[in-house]
């Protein structure tokens, strides 16, 4: 019997040593499109001020035309979006050490966060972690940690098959031929831009609606990062997030107004005035084609006109 036992957890341990060789030991793909975030990074790091900073999902990412805010309000700007599927927590902890008195935190925050604790996923939290070379990782919470460690056997398949194809492409990074959703389709104030070569399909409803009840521990969470922005200096617009019309009708839902109004916060603006026409979906979803782009930016700058 411990003969079997000590067989098992050499097993167990090979298994392991295998796994971290294979997750580690072979370079990450540096035009993966979470290894924008390290450039985002540097832009908050070092961007002068006057700045205005967005911070969201990829729905700010896509959104977002940057150089035409800075022409309008003469003001530097950072696009902070990258995707929701890493966590609005994660985006707003790292992001708080770089916020300066007189800065402009503009919070388009995709709704379901509110609702799914904004820990991120399985997928894309992984991939920053690698992406970033584990950056901030003591700092995860154990639902943070739960998704990043289910995500490591489908992170070392990858590698696997970048492994595989190295003698093809005489490359550890994927070709992204143009396409979004890669490192490459970033501009250098941080907005996705290849997308907007392609006409958008237009919205898809999926049949489900959000009837989950606001995440009463992630709103709390919340209220206390956005007080510890404000003391830091910086003036903090809770703004809605683009969407399209299906999206909307699916995404959104009449609890979050009480819940947030219950701890004194709202949007500057209401949530249906930053809805587009469904066919401003680029791919389904609440990504925007170029004229989502430009409709969107121009509430944005209207929205900020005002407000500072």
């Amino acid at each position: 019997m411990k003969r079997f036992w000590l067989k098992g957890l050499l097993v167990v341990f090979l298994f392991v040593v295998a796994n971290a060789v294979l997750l580690w030991g072979i370079p990450k793909d540096g035009n993966a499109y979470e290894c924008e975030y390290n450039h985002k990074v540097e832009l908050i790091a070092f961007t002068p001020q006057p700045r205005i900073i967005l911070i969201g999902g990829s729905t700010v990412a896509f959104g977002t035309d940057s150089r035409r805010i800075m022409d309008s309000l003469h003001c530097h700007v950072v696009n902070f979006g990258l995707n929701k599927g890493v966590g609005i927590r994660y985006l707003l902890d790292d992001c708080l050490q770089y916020v300066r008195k007189g800065d402009v935190i503009v919070l388009q925050i995709e709704y379901d966060n509110f609702f799914n604790g904004g820990n991120g996923n399985v997928r894309d939290l992984t991939q920053l972690m690698i992406a970033t070379d584990w950056r901030n990782a003591t700092r995860l919470n154990a639902h943070q940690w739960s998704n990043v460690l289910q995500g490591v056997p489908a992170a070392v398949i990858g590698n696997i098959n970048r492994l595989l194809k190295y003698p093809i492409r005489k490359s550890w990074d994927k070709p992204s031929n143009g396409n979004a959703f890669f490192k490459d389709g970033f501009n250098e104030y941080g907005d996705e831009v290849n997308h907007l070569a392609f006409k958008g399909v237009g919205a898809r409803a999926t049949g489900r609606r959000e009837e989950r009840d606001v995440d009463t521990d992630f709103l709390q969470w919340f209220q206390t990062i956005v007080l510890q922005y404000e003391a830091a200096g910086a003036k903090v617009l809770m703004v809605p997030p683009v969407d399209v019309e299906t999206c909307f009708r699916e995404g959104y839902s009449s609890k979050l107004e009480p819940a947030l109004k219950s701890i004194g916060r709202w949007y500057v603006v209401p949530p249906a005035s930053m809805v587009l026409n469904d066919s401003c979906s680029y791919d389904g979803g609440g990504h925007v084609t170029k004229e989502g782009v430009r409709q969107n930016t121009g509430h944005l700058i209207e929205i900020l006109r005002q407000a500072i």
